[in-house]
């Protein structure tokens, strides 16, 4: 919850000074120059939404793929008769491609496919993963 009340606070604050920004950086310059101004400040506002964007990107997906292999492979893997089962390649996969069984996982064909029982055991602590991505507080 307190995640959330940030991001609506932020997001208010942007909204208001975003408007406030442009208006204070074409006021300084004359008006033959305005037009460049805006355009420049808009190109760099958007650049740095892209990588700003991109850069959590990369946190985010590396701290799930390391969640993945020290907590959800392990538990998964202590399920007895899972070497066995048909998910076997899925999980000698992951040891490798920990955002593909990721990716994976969050599909719903896919986990159509894993019988219902498996599911029970293996859902929960890929929930937890994602519930402990989604609370970091970011303040």
């Amino acid at each position: 919850m307190v995640i959330k009340i940030n991001i609506i606070v932020l997001g208010l604050g942007m909204g208001l000074v975003m408007p406030t920004l442009t208006i204070a950086v074409q006021s300084v310059f004359p008006p033959s120059e305005r037009g460049v101004v805006t355009a420049a400040t808009q190109f760099f506002r958007s650049i740095g939404s892209t990588l700003g964007m991109t850069i959590l990107g990369v946190v985010m997906n590396q701290y799930s793929a390391s969640s993945l292999r020290g907590n959800y492979l392990p538990a998964v893997q202590a399920i007895p008769g899972i070497q066995a089962s048909p998910l076997a390649g899925m999980l000698a996969k992951a040891e490798t491609d920990p955002q593909g069984l990721f990716n994976m996982l969050l599909s719903p064909d896919a986990l159509k496919s894993i019988p219902q029982p498996l599911q029970q055991i293996m859902m929960p602590p890929l929930k937890k993963i994602q519930k402990q991505g989604s609370n970091w507080n970011l303040t």
